[in-house]
């Protein structure tokens, strides 16, 4: 504490005077040198553990095609320029039962012009296994919920989810 008597003389009294004081600084410090060094090796090892996993499953014929399928159904979730933006209830398993599903993407019918979407219906508890179905946007009832908080309820089997939801069709939104 040499350094501390000279720069802040005051200091170095208050903290002989109040010994804790010091004890707690140096945990601080100490947890927060943990901290840092805990983010730099999670995301070194982490990566590092991450594209040796990726390269092991690629040597696979089947579960390379499963990984990359999952990996790209993951990434997307996660990139905001390509996730899903719609959530909707989805006729599943029959007309009086819903799914919650996902928006992947809309398009029109080349014969008839029908607004069409393709919807991902992710499973309990694990949304990277599901269906994708086509479907009239007609047919599907349009929640105002986000991504986020669709996966949220499914990956918790329905219990954690918004206090009121819509069941019936409302007017689906303009297509492509």
């Amino acid at each position: 504490m040499g350094w501390l008597a000279e720069s802040a003389p005051g200091a170095e009294r208050f903290l002989d005077d109040y010994p804790f004081v010091a004890d707690a600084v140096e945990l601080g410090f100490a947890l927060g040198l943990l901290t840092l060094g805990g983010l730099l090796a999670g995301n070194v090892v982490g990566r590092l553990l991450g594209n040796w996993v990726s390269r092991l499953v690629a040597k696979i014929p089947i579960a390379s095609v499963v990984y990359a399928s999952a990996r790209q159904l993951i990434d997307s979730f996660q990139s905001p320029a390509t996730a899903a933006k719609k959530v909707v209830l989805i006729e599943f398993p029959s007309e009086r039962m819903k799914a919650v599903g996902l928006v992947t993407r809309e398009f029109r019918d080349a014969v008839t012009g029908e607004h069409l979407v393709a919807v991902y219906v992710p499973t309990t508890p694990n949304p990277t296994s599901g269906y994708v179905e086509i479907v009239p946007a007609s047919r599907l009832v349009w929640l105002d919920w986000t991504t986020a908080e669709a996966i949220q309820f499914i990956v918790s089997a329905g219990v954690t989810a918004p206090d009121r939801i819509t069941f019936n069709n409302g007017p689906p939104p303009e297509g492509p």
